[in-house]
C-alpha cells in the first residue's frame, strides 16, 4: 500500500466482524487498525485482536475525534446513518493529506423498487422496500442556484 507510509492508520466504520481487517491485515502487517462498531460480541472479536475500538455512534465519533487516518473504509454503512450528508465531511475531516475515503453502498436496481404483485397464497407483507429510510417522503437534496 501506498496510502500512509509504513504504518497505515486505517479506520473502518460499522465494521461488523471484520470482513475487510483480513485484507488490510495481509497486505498491511505493521498498520494501525481502528474501527467504529456498536455490536458487542464484533466489539469484543475486535479487541480480542489488538484493534482500537471505537464504541460509539459512527457521526458521533468522527465529530469528536482528532485522529487523522490514511484509509476510511465504510462498506454498506453509509446507507444506514441517520444524516449521511453530514457525515461526509465528517469522513473528510479526518482524512489525512493524499488519504483514501473507500465508500461502498448497495445498489438496487430500479424494477426492485416498484410494488410487487405477490401470487395470491403469498401471506400478506407489511415490510416497507426500504426499512432504513425514515417515513414519510424522501428528502431531496438542496438545488444549486446560480451566484
Amino acid at each position: 500500500m501506498v496510502i500512509g507510509g509504513e504504518e497505515p492508520r486505517v479506520l473502518e466504520c460499522g465494521a461488523c466482524c471484520g470482513q475487510m481487517r483480513p485484507a488490510f491485515s495481509q497486505r498491511e502487517r505493521a498498520s494501525k487498525r481502528h474501527v467504529i462498531e456498536s455490536s458487542e460480541v464484533c466489539v469484543n472479536q475486535r479487541r480480542s485482536l489488538g484493534v482500537t475500538v471505537f464504541q460509539a455512534p459512527t457521526e458521533e465519533v468522527l465529530a469528536t475525534s482528532t485522529e487523522t487516518f490514511d484509509v476510511i473504509v465504510l462498506s454498506h454503512v453509509l446507507e444506514h446513518l441517520r444524516e449521511p450528508h453530514k457525515t461526509i465531511p465528517l469522513l473528510r475531516d479526518r482524512l489525512a493529506p493524499g488519504g483514501l475515503l473507500y465508500i461502498e453502498v448497495p445498489h438496487t436496481p430500479a424494477e426492485a423498487l416498484r410494488p410487487r404483485i405477490a401470487p395470491p397464497w403469498a401471506p400478506p407483507s407489511t415490510e416497507p422496500p426500504l426499512p432504513f429510510l425514515p417515513p414519510g417522503p424522501t428528502p431531496r437534496p438542496p438545488q444549486a442556484t446560480k451566484a
